[in-house]
């Protein structure tokens, strides 16, 4: 392999790894993004499950008539509703479809907050979560002391982002590849003929002073 080529792919290997970096970094940063979108959208959802589980605090409806209307709301938001009593224990679960599996989480669902709180939660098998959730007071379990509303959804995978992002870095590379070849092409040529002229002016005066020297070198043999 000869200097030029190894120069060549060590050229296009510096610009593919450095912009596989950047891909890394900006899924990262949608990742991050992606969180807190949903998070806000959970936000926005818990409004309505709020007033009617006050409704039913207060004795105002029923507690069939709550969980079908938040049943309903998990399967048209496709989201996770779960109803967690102050030791992390799941007590109800509402889910976006009948084939959904019950949510388990090593050390319990979130639970014990003093306020509204936001993070992540992984299940036994694996599976990342995006919650929000609220303490509101006793609804199902007359013995507990406090509830907790969990939304949740599951978080989208980092590979799934990358995936989606990695083929236009991958476009950039080719083009930044070729635009720098012509590029560098045509400064090279620029400088070649220059240069090159530059070489038969002096080869010319070269032979000139050698002829000058000697002058016998001229004549014919």
């Amino acid at each position: 392999m000869t200097l030029r080529t190894r120069l060549i792919l060590s050229y296009v290997l510096i610009i593919f790894l450095c912009l596989g970096i950047a891909a890394i970094s900006v899924s990262l940063v949608l990742q991050n993004y992606r969180d807190q979108v949903v998070m806000t959208r959970l936000d926005d959802l818990t409004r309505p499950i709020v007033t009617q589980l006050r409704s039913l605090i207060r004795g105002q409806t029923s507690i069939l008539n709550v969980w079908t209307t938040i049943q309903d709301q998990a399967q048209r938001n496709n989201i996770f509703i779960l109803v967690v009593d102050d030791k992390g224990n799941l007590l109800r679960q509402a889910s976006p479809d009948s084939f959904s599996p019950t949510i388990n989480v090593a050390g319990g669902l979130p639970h014990g907050f003093s306020q509204d709180a936001h993070g992540l939660f992984t299940t036994i098998g694996g599976q990342p979560f995006v919650y929000t959730a609220f303490t509101i007071g006793r609804v199902s379990d007359p013995a507990a002391r406090s509830e907790t509303v969990v939304l949740c959804q599951p978080r989208g995978s980092l590979a799934v982002i990358i995936a989606g992002v990695i083929i236009p870095f991958i476009l950039a590379a080719l083009i930044a590849v070729i635009a720098s070849f012509l590029l560098a092409f045509l400064v090279a040529r620029s400088v070649y003929k220059p240069v090159q002229s530059l070489s038969r002016a002096a080869e010319t005066s070269r032979r000139v002073t050698m002829t000058k020297k000697c002058p016998l070198a001229a004549l014919p043999r």
